[in-house]
């Protein structure tokens, strides 16, 4: 799933899903495993068996010992993963099929983010650095600017402001953000979403609303 996924790998616990992770960058041996489709399914987080009865999941295109998770498991590690991971597969490049389900307003929460000092220094500088480019077009379509000097600027801006990292942490915390009043599922691999929406409602969200109108 994840390549040497930096503090985020599996160990060999099997308890519960919250102590899946440890801090050992040891991934590598671990998919030497060797895994054996057709036979009894491995969470490749926890190491637990079907024997615990617990929901599996086939995310990717990953097969052998990197088949099956946990569908608890996958969840806990895709709210710890890197952005990029939380994304597709590194192991396989395959980007994870999601759905967004509208939890009842009786169970929406603050959103889970966390966002350090230098964290809250870049978003200002990303947001400085937007609204610079968009007053530049301006300027330019206003014959203030040389065209040459605003093409410059795009090129300094699509270089190290937009890059594929700060986009992937932009989509990760517009996903924390979501899950304060969505719950997020992902769907097998090869699972047929041609007539599943991406996005839906709770029946207890229905309830809930229904309760409100007849009150």
């Amino acid at each position: 799933m994840a390549d040497n996924a930096g503090s985020l790998v599996p160990s060999k616990s099997t308890d519960n899903a919250g102590e899946v992770f440890s801090n050992d960058n040891d991934f590598d041996s671990y998919e030497a495993d060797s895994g054996r489709d057709g036979e009894s399914k491995t969470c490749k987080f926890c190491y637990g068996t079907e024997s615990d009865g617990s929901e599996w999941l086939h995310p990717c295109k990953c097969s052998g010992s990197l088949m099956w998770v946990h569908a608890n498991c996958f969840e806990l590690w895709l709210t710890n993963a890197p952005p990029a991971q939380q994304i597709r597969c590194l192991m396989c490049n395959y980007s994870y099929k999601k759905r967004l389900v509208l939890l009842p307003p009786s169970e929406w929460r603050l959103p889970n983010v966390k966002i350090s000092a230098f964290q809250c220094f870049e978003i200002a500088l990303d947001f400085y650095s937007t609204t610079r480019l968009y007053k530049g077009f301006i300027n330019t379509f206003s014959g203030k600017r040389q065209i040459v000097m605003q093409l410059a600027h795009i090129l300094f801006y699509r270089m190290f402001i937009l890059t594929s990292s700060r986009v992937e942490y932009y989509e990760s915390l517009g996903r924390q953000l979501l899950k304060s009043v969505c719950h997020q599922t992902v769907a097998n691999y090869g699972e047929n979403e041609d007539d599943q929406a991406m996005f839906s409602m709770s029946k207890g969200f229905s309830r809930e609303i229904e309760g409100l109108v007849r009150f």
